[in-house]
């Protein structure tokens, strides 16, 4: 983000009394700049994303990308290191349990409440 901002930027504040080789910007009367440099910020974005969507794309022929959802819910420190990063965390067991804010798409993953909200035991 600050990249961006920064290049935005160039092309409003430059100007050619505190660097001759470059040009002036919009507030020194040359609005084409801040168009080139948006444009310049549009092209490294889009560049970024397709290399990015293309190395993704060669990862998945190989590999998953995600790992499956149980795993996901029981814990990947558990899962993918062989540890607890936080043990003696407030759950049960010393795990935190997900937060609220957590969406679940699975039926069997979903924790059976009462009308307050609560855990069901």
């Amino acid at each position: 983000m600050a990249g961006i901002v920064g290049a935005l930027l160039t092309g409003l504040f430059a100007t050619t009394a505190l660097n001759p080789g470059g040009g002036d910007g919009l507030l020194a009367g040359r609005p084409a700049l801040v168009g080139i440099q948006a444009l310049s910020v549009l092209v490294a974005v889009a560049f970024s994303a397709l290399g990015t969507a293309g190395i993704l794309g060669l990862m998945s022929l190989v590999m998953p990308l995600r790992v499956e959802l149980g795993e996901e819910v029981a814990g990947l420190d558990q899962n993918q290191h062989g540890q607890l990063a936080y043990p003696g965390g407030g759950g049960e067991g010393g795990f935190t349990p997900l937060g609220e804010g957590v969406l679940l798409p699975l039926e069997e993953y979903a924790v059976p409440r009462d009308p307050l909200g609560r855990p069901l035991a």
